[in-house]
């Protein structure tokens, strides 16, 4: 299934419901295949489970206008659904039926990566990154060889990019100056979640996983956007979606300090 607009091209696979491609027309921003969406289980005896969407039967898929819905279930757990809202900008939302007893505790979603062309690997890309005063990421395995990818967990570390947290925003950036994607959550009630990127093959995972605060059996119902946009211009260009978002939508004014 191929969605085209005049801002982007968006081609799902109607038998996974992985995205294959996503661009402007002038960059693909896809390079690895990966599933729709992963998710954390977590039974009363403190044991996860990880599922993914590849593990998961895809039982409908529907195109509504704009809208693309994909419906999953995975056996005697729970059913899936996920929503997208292809306009100027995507938008994703998830909802988990439970029908187990365990607690569902994160789901990323959408899933992908984007190609490893960072400048320390030959390129002119960069990641814009909410960690602590903000960073620009050129190169992947110089990040790698500091403190590196840290999966988020508890009991928490300093360094694990969480939000509310050491992870300032809840944005992040892809950009080589011309063609960027800027990657959000446009969530006024700043729940948790993690922001962080990993290297996979010759690509890098963007993982951004929404921390659902369920109970053992509860349902999650995803209340804001997972949101992606095609930009042109520097990391202050995805700044500037970010900020324009988040003014029209802090819960109140902020004292200014000398």
């Amino acid at each position: 299934m191929k969605i085209v607009n005049k801002m982007y091209s968006v081609e799902f696979d109607e038998r996974k419901g992985q995205i294959l491609s996503l661009t402007n027309g002038k960059k693909e921003f896809i390079k690895d295949e990966m599933p729709l969406f992963r998710m954390c289980l977590r039974c009363e005896s403190g044991e996860e489970k990880r599922i993914d969407s590849n593990m998961a039967v895809l039982t409908d898929i529907s195109n509504e206008g704009t809208n693309v819905n994909f419906k999953f279930v995975f056996d005697k757990e729970c059913e899936i659904l996920i929503a997208f809202e292809l306009g100027e900008e995507i938008k994703v939302y998830s909802k988990v039926m439970n029908i187990g007893n365990k607690a569902i505790e994160w789901i990323s979603c959408p899933c992908f990566a984007v190609p490893n062309d960072l400048i320390g690997n030959g390129g002119k890309s960069k990641i814009l990154w909410g960690f602590n005063e903000g960073a620009i990421i050129e190169d992947l395995e110089y990040r790698e060889k500091g403190f590196g990818y840290k999966e988020p967990k508890y009991p928490g570390e300093g360094l694990m990019p969480v939000f509310p947290g050491i992870v300032q925003m809840q944005c992040m950036a892809y950009f080589d100056g011309e063609n960027g994607l800027y990657i959000a959550t446009h969530d006024s009630e700043e729940n948790v979640k993690s922001f962080d990127f990993k290297p996979v093959n010759d690509s890098i995972e963007l993982d951004v996983r929404l921390f659902t605060g369920c109970d053992f059996g509860e349902d999650y119902v995803q209340e804001y956007p997972f949101v992606l946009k095609m930009f042109s211009g520097e990391w202050q260009n995805a700044a500037e979606i970010y900020r324009e978002w988040f003014e029209k939508n802090k819960k109140s004014d902020f004292k200014k300090i000398s």
